[in-house]
């Protein structure tokens, strides 16, 4: 009982004893959440994209269904929803190519360092799928 004592009381006082330095500290793996991070904008960016797209179509198929009826009142409101789809889609694209610019210069303009690169690699990665920098 008393070497079991003595044991104990040797590792505890190891342990007490013991550099910082040999502590197992958990490190987050800091590249795998950016390429997480990367990968969930490249596929949220496309998923707007073509969700827009698909509901342009569909609006712009259904004003010109109306507009070929030839019915005054029909044919008005599908001239409108023509035009909605197309400025809609005209608005929506030059959002999804001048945001990343406006967020580019914003953020250099503000003196935040990494942040004008970051946003570089996740264009980069959603146009590529090739991160520029680690």
């Amino acid at each position: 009982m008393k070497k079991a004592n003595f044991i104990v009381f040797v590792l505890m006082m190891s342990l007490i004893i013991a550099r910082h330095a040999y502590a197992q500290l958990p490190q987050p793996n800091i590249p795998q959440i950016t390429d997480t991070l990367k990968f969930i904008a490249s596929f949220a960016y496309w998923f707007v994209i073509f969700t827009v797209l698909i509901i342009m179509v569909v609006k712009l198929a259904y004003g010109r269904l109306q507009a070929s009826t030839g019915v005054p009142g029909i044919s008005s409101r599908g001239y409108t929803e023509t035009w909605e789809a197309v400025s809609g889609l005209v608005w929506t694209l030059i959002i999804l190519l001048a945001a990343p610019w406006i967020a580019y210069i914003a953020a250099s303009a503000l003196g935040l360092p990494q942040v004008p690169q970051l946003i570089v690699d996740v264009m980069t990665y959603i146009y590529t799928h090739n991160p520029l920098s680690p």
